[in-house]
């Protein structure tokens, strides 16, 4: 029973290949077909790295646009708190705005 199971793996995962001839079956590999498959599972992987690398890319991009237009928005702000006559004091990551 145990033949069965593991015949039965190897054909699901397609590394063994099955026909039923009259009564019986018959199972075959040829090493090219595994290779084949290896190769584009190999091929898939690569395709994938270069789509993840890709995202990543454009997330540091997206990340410097962000912190440019933050700066840009602190560097207004601060402007225009002191053409309002505003005091500005910086703390931590947050500023502060008194009369």
């Amino acid at each position: 029973m145990q033949i069965k199971g593991l015949l039965k793996s190897l054909t699901d995962n397609s590394l063994v290949k099955v026909e039923k001839i009259g009564s019986g079956n018959y199972y075959w590999a040829f090493t090219s077909d595994s290779r084949a498959l290896t190769a584009n599972k190999i091929e898939g992987l690569h395709a994938k790295i270069k789509q993840l690398q890709e995202e990543i890319l454009q997330v540091e991009t997206n990340i410097e646009t962000s912190k440019l237009e933050r700066e840009n928005l602190v560097f207004t702000s601060h402007a225009l708190a002191m053409g309002a006559g505003l005091t500005v004091v910086p703390e931590s990551n947050f500023y502060h705005y008194y009369y």
